[in-house]
């Protein structure tokens, strides 16, 4: 298998020559301490060196920040290090953040600029191509992942390749090379603890469990004093569904840091979710909060448990622990609803306002999914309904749930949800889909609230919306009239699946909706290329494989080519004739 890969990959770039060592300094010694494990260590150097002005040190913190899913953190020090100097480095990392964080549209953007600046750090081409990649700009990805690999001079590099290209091949459905390059990864960077996370992630998505947790077992014997390393292993191990690995591995992060908070919220998870064991999640959540007040993920975790679970009052509790906990929620409710009104704007409509009874119900019901992930009731639709007879039940749907909070109004509420782990990029995921976007373009749509949850690699991102009456107006398009950037490819993973027997990925959603309650009625969609040719589409018409009868969408067979594309749809709005004719560009 080595053999076949080594082989595989010299076909992909010839290798160039090696380059000179660069002369050691303090960032680079960071560096090391990070690519061997020492995950804390190496932060306390790289923020060290980003206050005494370091060039590059925030840039390079940012990739510890990504491999430690604190995505938030890791976007907020990318574009704070590009605000600096935007040079390819700075770039390249934000690039990475974005894409990790699921804003592909914002990290393909960012890679543009990275590879444009001089002189190009090398994985800004490889950070840019797997971007693209992710954008299904398949053709793109190829010649930035190329370039990348050709220039890269150091360890992390050339393993960073050889995954970016896994990433690639797992795109365009080839598992045995994305083995391949996975087995490489490892082969250029062993001491890299990430390296071997990345491959047991394979293997456990390939049921070859025994081999996942082993390469989990093998990292932790040699990062048995590194609690974020050990804290990420027991991570893995719980999302590949073995908990008791899980439990081992949190066990061995805490006996490093005792009352840690990453550990100890992956151990409530178990407690709850798979233990049914409240009362001790509940204790181990109460000693890691008053060991740090400010640990607002833990403080969140613990206020619902109290409140859904154990049914009692946490005001008295956590008092001590309030009001710093509750900031970084209520950025990224701020944040859910700029990107909203912004994606609003852009088709002519007025912005929803923020309702405190929508925003604490979406909250609340993240962690109800959390304190019951696993549960075949959350399957597929089912994520957004609470089966009465699980704990933290509080609502059947959004609207049951909305009204336990106190939403008095009449009107009906609509939800969107996601597994993503910043807002910014659930609001773009949901608005690059088909079903999900329509209730953020919706004309009635006049309230929102915004909620989220994290444990480790494991997130939800809830939005309800509260919507009015039927309003007249004219039909709503997207992607917005002369809207350029439009992105190429739809890769699928929406829940319903929209087309069920397309292989992804597929041409970008483009969607058509009528107001509320309408009938609409569409006789024939025409889609034409740069060329002027006639572009092969999936259609959905109205009230069809779950649209409603005011929604119609069409879909290109294969992701867009750059360049404008021209929409034509003829139909009827409640018997009355419409055409409309619109532009976009890729």
């Amino acid at each position: 298998m080595a053999l076949l890969a080594l082989v595989v990959a010299a076909c992909e770039v010839a290798p160039s020559a090696p380059k000179p060592a660069p002369k050691s300094t303090p960032l680079a010694k960071a560096d090391t301490k990070f690519f061997s494990g020492e995950y804390d260590g190496a932060e306390k150097d790289y923020q060290a060196l980003i206050d005494s002005g370091t060039p590059n040190a925030r840039a390079h913190y940012v990739l510890l920040l990504d491999y430690e899913n604190r995505f938030v953190e890791a976007v907020q020090q990318a574009q704070q290090a590009v605000k600096d100097n935007a040079d390819s480095v700075s770039l390249s990392r934000l690039t990475r953040a974005l894409d990790w964080s699921e804003d592909v549209t914002g990290a393909v953007a960012a890679g543009a600029k990275a590879i444009k600046a001089t002189p190009v750090d090398p994985l800004a081409h490889l950070f840019y191509g797997e971007a693209l990649a992710d954008a299904g700009r398949f053709a793109e990805a190829r010649d930035q992942l190329r370039a990348g690999q050709k220039a890269a001079a150091d360890a992390y590099a050339r393993a960073e390749a050889d995954r970016d290209w896994a990433n690639y091949y797992r795109a365009r459905g080839d598992s045995l090379q994305e083995l391949n390059h996975l087995e490489l990864s490892l082969k250029n960077q062993p001491g890299f603890p990430e390296r071997s996370l990345e491959l047991s992630r394979y293997q456990s998505g390939h049921a070859n469990a025994g081999k996942a947790i082993q390469l989990l077992r093998d990292v932790a014997r040699k990062e048995a004093g590194q609690y974020a390393v050990l804290s990420a292993e027991g991570d893995a191990a719980f999302l590949q569904g073995n908990a008791p690995v899980a439990i081992e591995l949190y066990d061995a992060a805490l006996k490093v840091r005792p009352n840690g908070a990453t550990a100890t919220l992956g151990l409530a998870e178990v407690d709850v979710a798979v233990s049914r064991d409240f009362n001790t999640a509940h204790d181990r959540l109460l000693a890691a909060l008053k060991a740090d007040p400010k640990a607002g993920n833990v403080y969140q975790f613990l206020r619902f448990l109290d409140s859904l679970v154990l049914k009692k009052d946490p005001a008295q509790e956590l008092a001590f622990a309030q009001p710093p906990p509750t900031d970084g929620i209520t950025t990224a409710r701020k944040d859910a609803l700029a990107a909203v009104n912004a994606t609003r704007a852009t088709v002519g409509l007025g912005a929803v306002a923020e309702n405190p009874a929508l925003a604490e119900s979406a909250l609340a019901h993240s962690y109800f999914f959390l304190f019951n992930f696993g549960q075949s009731s959350l399957n597929g639709d089912g994520v957004h309904f609470e089966d009465a007879s699980l704990p933290g039940s509080f609502g059947h749907n959004s609207s049951d749930r909305a009204a336990h909070f106190g939403y008095a109004q009449s009107s009906i509420t609509s939800e969107v949800i996601s597994h993503v782990f910043i807002a910014p990029a659930a609001v773009e995921r949901w608005v690059d889909t088909v079903y999900h976007r329509y209730p953020i373009t919706s004309r009635e749509a006049k309230l929102a609230g915004y909620g989220e949850a994290q444990v480790g690699g494991l997130s939800i991102q809830v939005l309800d919306f509260g919507i009015a009456g039927a309003e007249p107006g004219e039909l709503i398009a997207y992607p917005p009239p002369n809207s350029t950037g439009v992105p190429a490819a739809f890769s699928g993973g929406e829940v319903p699946d929209p087309v069920p027997t397309a292989t992804y990925p597929i041409g970008y959603p483009i969607t058509l909706q009528a107001p509320l309650g309408a009938t609409l009625a569409v006789g024939k969609a025409d889609l034409t290329g740069p060329s002027g040719g006639q572009v092969d589409t999936y259609q959905i018409p109205p009230g069809t494989n779950n649209l409603s009868p005011n929604e119609f969408a069409v879909l290109a067979k294969s992701p867009l080519p750059a360049g404008k594309y021209n929409v034509t749809v003829t139909g009827t709005v409640n018997g009355a004739a419409f055409t409309k004719t619109w532009q976009f560009s890729v």
